[in-house]
């Protein structure tokens, strides 16, 4: 008997929105999958951008219409997104990792490492605050870049201009919270 099966890739979507009594919920799943673009194997590819419909029940969240629909690309760059950090004063912008939103409400998740970059890698000051409390310097700019829905290009209502021309929005880190401890490491190529 042949295995007629094709293997897949994709990416499992949830759309969220709030309930009644204003509490975030889930709404919907969508599955997307993720097609290589033509000329590319199904090992190693660009991924073919298709609009993508969300949900088969907006109902009460046509309020947002730019959560039931997308393309591929930018469903996938809301999933995993950038996260950067630069200084008042760079001409560059250094993308130091990799999160992904774990709520409606905007928690993300990342490496440890990420969190402490700009202070592993010397670009920002750290002051204690108390023995589980730390700030970052002033100038540090830390956070995601979050991809603007194309849509809002030609929206049909009123959207303010900055949001119809951007790509991307800087979404600053309000706190982070890392689970771990410092340890001195044994290793010479190692800071201590």
């Amino acid at each position: 008997m042949q295995d007629t099966q094709t293997e897949k890739l994709g990416i499992l979507k949830t759309i969220w929105k709030k309930n009644d009594a204003g509490v975030w919920a889930g709404y919907d799943l969508k599955s997307i999958d993720l097609n290589p673009r033509e000329g590319f194997t199904k090992d190693y590819f660009k991924i073919e951008n298709e609009v993508n419909l969300m949900t088969q029940h907006p109902g009460p969240i046509m309020n947002n219409l730019f959560a039931t629909f997308g393309t591929t690309e930018f469903l996938v760059r809301q999933s995993i997104v950038p996260i950067v950090a630069w200084n008042d004063g760079d001409e560059e912008i250094r993308c130091i990792g990799t999160g992904f939103f774990i709520s409606a409400s905007g928690f993300l998740m990342t490496a440890a490492h990420v969190i402490r970059d700009p202070v592993d890698e010397n670009y920002t000051s750290v002051t204690q605050l108390d023995k589980n409390s730390h700030k970052l310097g002033d100038g540090l700019h830390f956070g995601i870049l979050l991809p603007a829905n194309p849509a809002m290009k030609n929206a049909p209502f009123n959207i303010p201009m900055e949001m119809r021309v951007a790509e991307w929005f800087m979404c600053p880190f309000e706190w982070t919270y890392h689970w771990g401890k410092e340890v001195e490491s044994p290793l010479l190529n190692k800071k201590t």
